[in-house]
């Protein structure tokens, strides 16, 4: 049995509607934040954080779904892949996913700053014809900062979003409560932990 949710997807929502304000997008993404924290302390790896995977409620909550590639973090047998095969979106892989490496919580970290991205810009961070150049420019390619697609999208925004994209696990932030605080402190009007450019 299943919650049944009253509402539309992220991705719905982005179609719909287009690119995010900045505030709402921080607002939406501190709420999925808070969703994975409490995953994450109960040792589960979500793996596919997308727009598509977060619903809206008609009253305005946040719910994350779709644990259906979710790993345990005490199941070291499982790694990204199965039969070569990479478990996860291919617009919102993290590069060690990509590379076929054992997904931990900065992987859902990357992931969500993937999907940050895309609300405030429309589209994801790295775009491609194929599965491959997608994942490749994910373990290659610096991203483009949200701001050089939009000049209202300050440079407090533009380092939360590309710390949580830094292609080195050890340099985003390291649990879903720290991203979190660090998006509250923006939203408060204070400037964030991670360095602006």
């Amino acid at each position: 049995a299943m919650e049944l949710i009253e509402g539309r997807s992220l991705r719905d929502a982005l179609r719909e509607d287009g690119k995010l304000l900045p505030v709402r997008a921080l607002e939406l993404t501190a709420d999925v934040l808070d969703a994975l924290a409490c995953s994450h302390a109960a040792g589960i790896i979500h793996r596919d954080i997308k727009p598509g995977n977060v619903m809206l409620t008609e009253t305005g909550g946040v719910k994350v779904g779709d644990f259906g590639i979710a790993r345990a973090m005490s199941d070291s047998s499982d790694t990204a892949t199965m039969a070569g095969t990479v478990m996860g979106t291919a617009q919102y892989l993290s590069p060690e996913q990509g590379r076929g490496e054992v997904a931990d919580v900065r992987s859902d970290i990357y992931s969500v700053g993937c999907m940050l991205y895309e609300l405030l810009v429309g589209e994801p961070p790295f775009v491609g014809d194929s599965l491959v150049s997608i994942v490749f420019q994910h373990i290659s390619d610096p991203p483009t900062p949200p701001s050089a697609a939009d000049p209202e999208i300050s440079a407090e925004i533009d380092a939360i979003t590309l710390k949580a994209l830094a292609k080195d696990p050890s340099n985003r932030y390291q649990t879903a409560s720290e991203m979190k605080a660090d998006i509250d402190r923006v939203l408060s009007g204070d400037a964030p932990a991670a360095t602006t450019v």
